[in-house]
């Protein structure tokens, strides 16, 4: 499956900043134990046979762009512990 399928198919409603409509107000997923699997990063690595020091890199770089974008402060950076990577 490609990245776009799950991009399109993704089933909840996104704001204008990339927020899920499914984030409750403490900033918590509140379908998580429902979560769609692209929401899922250990069944993302596992169905995809992807590379899990590789992915969490991506992720954590995914993260740490926005968080620059939207100018919150360094101390929100996403950093991956050397046994991950």
């Amino acid at each position: 499956m490609k990245k776009q399928v799950l991009l399109d198919s993704f089933p909840y409603k996104v704001d204008s900043n990339g927020a899920c409509s499914m984030l409750g107000d403490d900033g918590l997923c509140t379908v998580y134990d429902h979560r769609p699997i692209i929401c899922n990063i250990e069944h993302m690595i596992t169905l995809y046979k992807l590379d899990q020091s590789e992915y969490y890199k991506t992720c954590a770089d995914s993260c740490n762009i926005l968080i620059k974008k939207t100018g919150l402060s360094k101390e929100y950076l996403v950093e991956i512990p050397e046994k991950l990577t």
